[in-house]
């Protein structure tokens, strides 16, 4: 024939059987030496090449093998005989040792196992991915309650190797998580303690925790306890009915710190819009009422809303009022219309007593439990052109939250902006199955049935926008919700003007120091958007609820006492006015943002502007004050001080000054007198004398002459010209003929004549 010789291979195949080994403590499989020949295969096949003696060159000639023998049968009785030498488990690891590994992801989600998460470039995750934190080489126990999950291994590469005892005691486990935020999600230094099992006096089973944080920075801590069987103390011939005679104290696994904690560093960047699987649940605001709260939006009375649309797995986020001092409030989150009524209700599920089933044919039966309980993070967020002004969040075992968690939530007014509020909720179960894993072992393939832990979580989440308003009226201090330190909320450049009398302000005879010609004060507003224009809303759920700003309501007034009383005078409108910041008014006002906030007079301004506060700046010139006193006879207002009014009359007290301001929730305060005026009386007593005739007593005789009948009273005159160097000395000055210096010539009879005596 055409085409290579044609020639025929045989083979020959050995069939045996072997034992194979699985260590009890580390897993690993091995060949035990030895084995049985139960015969040989024996096949052909044939092929053509030219040269037979080179292999490679065969080319095969189908069909393929074909057997000469009949097959050896694998069903071969086969006696294995075992030695039992009855021993208790063998004590490793008594001291143990608590690492923390993580952050973990599930992959493929849901499914897969949890391995290890791969952050951004900047070291971040993000905050739309379940993550988990775990024990590691937590405790894992058989059928017989020994610990086979402390392999050894550095599974975070840490160089830091979590070990527990290979005999613990399984209902003796606990830890003792914890989550403190460092940063918020703008960077910015917090300490906020999101989740304290130990201070709580709490504790989990569970060697997994679950987290879905907002955006920030993060420490997850863990604290393990434990107890182990101490089973070589036991003595030779006890059976495991004396096992508890051996039992260990409550032991601490050592930690990284003194406290005995381990810790992991987590950073979280926030994911703008993030996809939740199985869609949105929906935030509702419960006003308190006498059976409880009423919360809405809820069916039937929003039914045809896109709260309660039947048809959108996302609805719609809410909008909320609340008024900033409600004793009494409540937010609760919900499954969305559209998932129930398709027969899912993740919130019922998450509380349910036991997991949903998995339909695994392979789980073990008693294996489905859950990984602690149902966590639900609320968190708030507030900026104001771009800067954050609140990032705020809590963890809570419940889908309802009441006033104290709100408070925490909603440290600040916002009207007319919003807050943006949302809840993060989960709960993780788990259960055991078989997976077939198959592995080349000694030349031979082996198939394991590994015993794999599954992990699933149900999620849910809700978001809503919230107003909160501003009840607080203005104050001299706020609190502080970035410290301990109490807000200072009133500055002014200076508290002390010094007057002498029949003077003004602007020409004070040798004052200590000169007075300022301005008088300011900053004020601040506990709302941050107290200077920010923008329209009211009425809450659709709950129509008592409003906001109420208005920025034409910020009106400022300054106020000052003279020798009669308070000016403006009440009642006058005119003086009311010119005192205020009303057009024509003398108050000039100005809103102060932290570029703005440098006046030199504020002491340390740089570190008291606080971004909590939004602030503002009224002004008066010292000119303008000139209600001081009246002229006797024409009774016009004066901006010199009274003749008759200084530190050495009786019963004297300083004149004060301050401004009184409203803001733009509508709250005002009254008149802070934060300033004094001392006067001092610097004009000197001459002697007049009046006498009556007795006999005639409608002839009178005055000295000196040449003075005007009507400045010869029985009240102080000022008789000299202002400034004078007559003005200027005390104590009493005599009459001096020719004339005495200084003196006011619209107060002579005859201006051409002198004064005499």
């Amino acid at each position: 024939t055409l085409g290579p010789p044609k020639y025929r291979a045989n083979f020959k195949q050995k069939v045996t059987k072997s034992v194979f080994k699985r260590d009890y403590y580390t897993g690993s499989t091995s060949l035990v030496p030895g084995e049985i020949t139960l015969g040989f295969n024996e096949f052909f096949r044939d092929f053509g090449t030219a040269t037979p003696t080179d292999r490679s060159t065969w080319i095969w000639i189908e069909p393929g093998f074909n057997q000469l023998s009949p097959v050896v049968s694998s069903e071969y009785r086969t006696e294995l005989a075992i030695i039992n030498s009855a021993t208790p488990p063998e004590v490793s690891n008594a001291s143990a040792v608590c690492d923390i590994s993580g952050p973990l992801i599930q992959d493929p989600p849901d499914t897969g196992p949890l391995v290890t998460a791969v952050p951004d470039s900047e070291g971040k995750f993000r905050d739309d991915v379940f993550y988990y934190f775990e024990v590691e080489n937590a405790p894992i126990f058989d059928a017989n309650g020994v610990n086979f999950g402390s392999s050894g291994e550095d599974k975070d590469g840490d160089g830091r190797i979590g070990l527990f005892p290979t005999t613990a005691e399984e209902a003796s486990l606990k830890y003792y998580w914890k989550i403190l935020q460092v940063k918020d999600r703008y960077g910015a230094d917090v300490s906020t303690v999101i989740l304290d099992q130990e201070t709580d006096g709490t504790f989990s089973t569970s060697s997994l925790l679950p987290v879905n944080l907002p955006g920030g920075e993060y420490r997850i801590g863990v604290k393990a306890k434990y107890k182990f069987f101490d089973y070589n103390r036991m003595l030779p011939g006890e059976l495991s009915d004396k096992k508890n005679n051996y039992l260990s104290g409550l032991l601490t696994a050592q930690g990284e710190d003194a406290a005995q904690i381990s810790w992991v560093t987590f950073k979280v960047k926030t994911v703008v819009d993030p996809v939740c699987p199985g869609g949105k649940g929906i935030i509702m605001s419960g006003k308190n009422v006498s059976t409880g709260y009423y919360y809405r939006p809820v069916s039937p009375e929003d039914d045809g809303t896109p709260y309660c649309d039947t048809s959108t797995e996302n609805p719609a986020s809410p909008k909320f009022v609340i008024k900033e001092n409600t004793p009494r409030w409540s937010f609760q989150l919900r499954e969305s219309n559209y998932n129930l009524t398709r027969g899912t209700n993740r919130i019922s599920s998450m509380t349910a007593a036991t997991p949903p089933d998995p339909l695994d044919p392979r789980m073990e039966t008693g294996t489905l439990n859950w990984e602690g309980d149902a966590r639900f993070t609320w968190s708030t967020v507030l900026e104001r052109n771009g800067e954050g002004i609140v990032s705020k969040s809590i963890d809570s075992a419940t889908y309802t939250i009441f006033i104290d968690s709100i408070r925490t939530l909603f440290p600040l007014p916002s009207q007319p902006a919003t807050y943006s509020f949302k809840v993060d909720g989960s709960r993780v179960y788990s259960y055991w199955t078989q997976f077939p894993t198959t592995r080349l072992v000694g030349g031979r393939i082996v198939t394991d049935w590994v015993r794999t832990k599954i992990v699933k979580y149900i999620k849910i989440t809700g978001d809503s926008v919230v107003y909160m308003t501003d009840e607080t009226p203005p104050q001299s201090t706020y609190k502080n919700v970035f410290g301990t330190t109490d807000i200072p909320a009133v500055f002014f450049n200076t508290d002390l003007f010094y007057g002498t009398t029949g003077e003004t302000l602007a020409n004070v005879d040798s004052p200590p120091r000169s007075n300022s010609s301005t008088i300011e004060m900053i004020v601040a507003d506990n709302n941050p958007f107290g200077n920010i224009p923008g329209d009211n809303f009425i809450d659709p759920f709950h129509s008592t609820e409003a906001t109420h700003h208005n920025l034409t309501n910020r009106l400022a007034s300054f106020s000052y006492t003279n020798k009669a009383g308070p000016i403006p005078l009440a009642g006058d409108f005119s003086m009311t006015s010119y005192y205020s910041n009303s057009p024509g008014g003398m108050v000039a006002v100005a809103d102060l943002d932290e570029s703005a906030f440098k006046s030199s007079w504020v002491p340390g301004a740089a570190g008291i502007y606080n971004k909590s506060c939004s602030y503002r700046l009224y002004r008066i010139q010292r000119d303008s004050l000139v209600h001081f006193s009246q002229d006797k006879v024409t009774l016009a207002w004066q901006a010199n001080m009274a003749l008759t009014y200084a530190n050495n009359s009786p019963g004297y007290q300083n004149l004060q000054y301050g401004f009184g301001w409203k803001e733009s929730c509508g709250l005002a305060t009254s008149t802070n007198f934060f300033g004094k005026i001392m006067i001092r009386d610097n004009d000197r007593p001459n002697t007049f004398i009046k006498i009556v005739e007795q006999k005639h007593p409608s002839t009178n005789y005055f000295t000196p002459s040449n003075v005007k009948l009507e400045k010869m009273s029985y009240d102080w005159e000022r008789l000299s010209t202002g400034g004078s160097d007559e003005a200027n000395h005390n104590g009493v000055y005599p009459w001096d003929s020719p004339d005495i210096l200084g003196f006011d010539s619209s107060c002579k009879v005859d201006v051409t004549e002198k004064i005499k005596n």
